[in-house]
């Protein structure tokens, strides 16, 4: 999700490109995000996080209900949905 709402600092830096730019380095397949930047590196993917699962206390809110969760507590499928949802606006 992360990736996918901000671009990194180094991929801003790499590629002078804002946060709000859409990262050249995210490569998106099957539902599965990879960053190219760590993409064989364990120790920078450790470092950056990569790969750790969402840990953002960030508040997704459920449209039908309008009720607030923490999206660190979702299921893997759901915040995949979410992720989605939130690529193809």
């Amino acid at each position: 999700m992360c990736c996918i709402q901000e671009t990194c600092p180094d991929s801003m830096r790499l590629h002078g490109i804002s946060k709000s730019t859409l990262c050249p380095e995210l490569s998106i397949r099957d539902n599965i995000a990879t960053c190219k930047l760590v993409t064989g590196d364990k120790i920078i993917a450790d470092l950056m996080g990569i790969g750790a699962g969402c840990c953002i206390k960030a508040r997704a809110r459920v449209a039908i209900s309008g009720e607030f969760v923490d999206f660190s507590s979702l299921s893997k499928e759901k915040k995949q949905n979410i992720v989605n949802l939130v690529r193809f606006q």
